[in-house]
C-alpha cells in the first residue's frame, strides 16, 4: 500500500496551496503546514478512537459514501466561493466534529498557532480541503483494496509513524496521541550502551582476578 504522506503530497500540489493562500490572504508556507497538520490530525483522531466500533462504522460509511473523484478536483474547490462555504457535501465538516468532538475548536486553534495563520483560515481549510482530502483518500482505499471498517482502521494504524511525523506536538497532546521526545530515546540508548560497557569492564576485572588467584 502507498504511504500516507506520499498520497497527501500527490493531491496537495503547490498549485492548490498557492491558490488557497491567495484566497485566504495567508502565506503559502502557513497554508501548507496547516493542511498537512490538520490532515494528519484527522487520521490521528481516528487512531485514538479506533476501539469505538460504532464511531469507526460512522467514519467508514462517511468515507464510502463520499465522492472519491473529489481528489482529482481539489483545485476546483480552491476558489473564493467554495473555500468559504465549506464544500463539498458538508460531510467533511461532520467528519471533523465526529473525530474531535468538543475539542474541534481547540484542535483548529492549535493548527492555526502551529502554522502561523488565522484561526478562521485554519477552520476553513480543515473543512474545505483537509476534510475532503481525508475522506477522498479513505474512499479510494476502501474501494481499491477493498476494506471493511476493521481493515480501514488497521491500515490507518499501520501509518501511525507517518502520521506522527506530520502532527504538531501541541495537537498530538490535545487529542491524546503522544510519543516520547526524541531526546528521551537517545538518552535511553546512551544509558543502555553505558550499562553494557560497564558489564564488560566488570567481567574483564573478574577474569583478571580469577587468573591472579590461580597464580597466573
Amino acid at each position: 500500500m502507498t504511504r500516507l504522506t506520499d498520497t497527501i503530497k500527490q493531491y496537495l500540489t503547490p498549485h492548490i496551496v498557492l491558490s488557497a493562500s491567495k484566497h485566504l490572504n495567508e502565506s503559502e508556507n502557513g497554508v501548507s503546514k496547516a493542511l498537512g497538520s490538520m490532515t494528519a490530525a484527522l487520521f490521528a483522531g481516528i487512531i485514538i478512537k479506533s476501539e469505538q466500533k460504532s464511531l469507526m462504522e460512522q467514519v467508514f460509511q462517511q468515507a464510502i459514501g463520499f465522492d472519491g473523484t473529489v481528489l482529482d478536483r481539489l483545485g476546483v474547490l480552491v476558489n473564493s466561493d467554495n473555500l468559504t462555504q465549506h464544500t463539498p457535501l458538508e460531510v467533511s465538516e461532520n467528519l471533523v466534529t465526529l473525530v474531535f468532538g468538543g475539542k474541534s475548536p481547540a484542535v483548529v486553534n492549535a493548527v492555526a498557532s502551529f502554522s502561523g495563520i488565522k484561526h478562521s483560515s485554519a477552520s476553513i481549510l480543515s473543512a474545505a480541503l483537509a476534510g475532503p482530502l481525508t475522506l477522498g483518500i479513505l474512499n479510494k482505499l476502501i474501494k481499491q483494496e477493498p476494506l471493511t471498517p476493521a481493515g480501514m482502521v488497521l491500515w490507518i494504524e499501520s501509518q501511525k509513524g507517518e502520521i506522527l511525523s506530520k502532527l504538531p506536538g501541541s495537537v498530538a497532546a490535545l487529542i491524546g496521541l503522544t510519543t516520547p521526545p526524541k531526546h528521551q530515546n537517545v538518552a535511553a540508548s546512551v544509558n543502555l550502551r553505558n550499562w553494557f560497557l560497564s558489564m564488560l569492564v566488570l567481567l574483564a576485572l573478574g577474569l583478571v582476578m580469577v587468573w591472579y588467584m590461580r597464580g597466573g
